[in-house]
């Protein structure tokens, strides 16, 4: 079997287009900001529209896939669409899922015949288990809602996006689904590299009309799209079946920029990312994994040629990786770095002393703690929605504990490694190579969610916390697809 990245030449047409109108409204400003933001949609869509056309994914797809798309192009402007409901905001993630719920419901024919499809795809014990956490959420939901108001539906983010896991492989239900999926995932990341070229080098003064459509791109979001773009991307870049040496360089270019943004982006979380997975890749990949290694060598001479030739990157965004480096090592408070240290330690510590009260069924949803770092208060309610002025605890495992105690936490657990687990002993059992290089990029990307997690508010924000219940999905996708294509013995899975 072999996959031809080059088939989808409308897209790269598209990409052109829109390179065109960036650079000819930043450099000219013939055009306003909104025409420019508008047409980047229209382009968004048009390019969409190619792939229904060519048939890697279905109108029952569209939501799930637009969600994807979107979040991955534009970053948290996408995610921050919506309307609201009563002074309550209800942003596209939500819609997204809800539409994509719906429609694979009409799909499934009725419910109860698309639940018998989602048993198909785990275990009995393991689906207990998500829907119990599920469950769980739930009712904190409604305590918190009560109670609090409307700063409980913040916390949704922690159990209810859970439906992704299911929702996921109801999308990639074939290996044709798979592979259309992989082509949606470099073109999607794409568009991300593309802004973040503008973010980072000023090619163009700030007030020009790009840094309207760019601002809202934070650079976590970066860190977090770029490391599931390595982990793919060093997943296949081996793969055998990509036998033409311009798919070599495609995939080797997309791993050289996605490692280049994550280092400029300068969110210690996504370094912390990238050595676990990276550590996981190369007990895995051993040999192949010697690609790293060179495009590491190119990286560290890139930025240093950067640095020392000031080509115009934004210094308030890039500091030298020696500098940092040293920074750590020293650990001193007046450093940045170790200043970051520091502030986490201090917030940990506050909020285990808050678990303390309540360990085992937590404090609940719309909760927060008022944290006090160096004699600063640092989090306040100001709003509802996306600029709320809570300050979350940076660290996954213990946002869970604190919200829903050691019961929640338990449960949260249980699901990650169960199906981590599932995945990594099914990887040597797989008979397509596509599937075992995507099966081995999904649980890299599941490992990288996980090290940056446990250092920032990835999982507290729709834009990243949607994509660890997408990366659990996609495990149990490729496997589902993986054994029905053993039983079925296509060709395609000889040995």
């Amino acid at each position: 079997m072999e996959v031809d990245l080059m088939s989808i030449r409308t897209w790269r047409v598209v990409f052109l287009a829109l390179m065109a109108v960036v650079l000819s409204g930043s450099l000219f400003l013939v055009v306003s900001p909104a025409f420019i933001e508008g047409l980047l949609l229209l382009l968004f869509f048009s390019w969409f529209l190619t792939f229904l056309k060519e048939g890697l994914v279905g109108w029952v797809d569209i939501p799930f896939v637009l969600l994807l798309m979107g979040t991955f192009s534009l970053g948290r402007s996408f995610s921050l669409l919506g309307f609201e409901v009563a002074r309550f905001p209800v942003y596209i993630t939500e819609m997204a899922i809800a539409a994509s719920i719906v429609l694979i419901v009409l799909k499934a024919g009725s419910p109860l015949k698309l639940i018998e499809s989602w048993r198909a795809l785990l275990p009995e014990w393991l689906g207990t288990g998500i829907v119990v956490y599920m469950l769980l959420g739930t009712i904190y939901l409604g305590i918190g809602f009560l109670g609090n108001g409307g700063p409980a539906l913040r916390d949704i983010v922690f159990c209810h996006y859970t439906i992704l896991i299911f929702i996921t492989p109801s999308f990639l239900d074939s290996k044709e689904k798979l592979e259309g999926f992989f082509k949606l995932f470099i073109a999607g990341i794409g568009l991300l590299l593309l802004y973040s070229f503008f973010r980072f080098f000023v090619l163009v003064p700030n007030t020009m009309a790009f840094r309207s459509i760019a601002k809202e791109i934070k650079m976590y979001n970066i860190g977090l799209y770029c490391g599931l773009l390595f982990s793919f991307g060093i997943s296949f870049y081996a793969a055998s079946f990509f036998a033409q040496r311009k798919h070599k360089w495609l995939i080797g270019s997309v791993i050289y920029l996605s490692l280049l943004f994550i280092v400029l982006a300068e969110v210690r979380a996504s370094w912390a990312g990238l050595f676990v997975s990276a550590i996981f890749l190369a007990l895995f990949l051993k040999k192949e994994f010697r690609v790293f290694y060179l495009i590491f060598v190119i990286l560290i001479a890139s930025v240093g040629v950067i640095d020392y030739f000031d080509l115009a990157v934004r210094k308030d965004q890039f500091a030298a990786l020696g500098e940092e480096v040293a920074a750590l090592t020293r650990y001193k408070k007046q450093s940045m770095p170790a200043a970051n240290i520091l502030w986490r330690k201090m917030i940990w510590k506050q909020t285990i002393e808050e678990i303390k009260e309540y360990p085992v069924s937590g404090w609940g949803y719309g909760i927060q703690i008022d944290y006090i770092v160096w004699k600063k208060r640092l989090s306040y309610l100001k709003s509802i929605g996306a600029s709320t002025g809570i300050l979350p605890p940076h660290n996954h495992l213990l946002a869970v504990l604190y919200k829903m105690g050691v019961i929640g936490l338990a449960l949260f657990l249980f699901i990650n490694a169960s199906i981590f687990i599932r995945g990594f002993t099914y990887l040597k059992k797989c008979k397509s190579e596509f599937n075992r290089r995507f099966l081995l990029g999904s649980l890299a990307g599941l490992i990288y969610w996980h090290g940056m997690a446990f250092f920032f508010d990835v999982m507290e924000s729709p834009p990243t916390g949607i994509f660890l219940w997408v990366l659990l999905g996609a495990i149990l996708a490729v496997v589902h697809v993986d054994r029905a294509g053993l039983k079925v013995g296509t060709p395609d899975y000889a040995d």
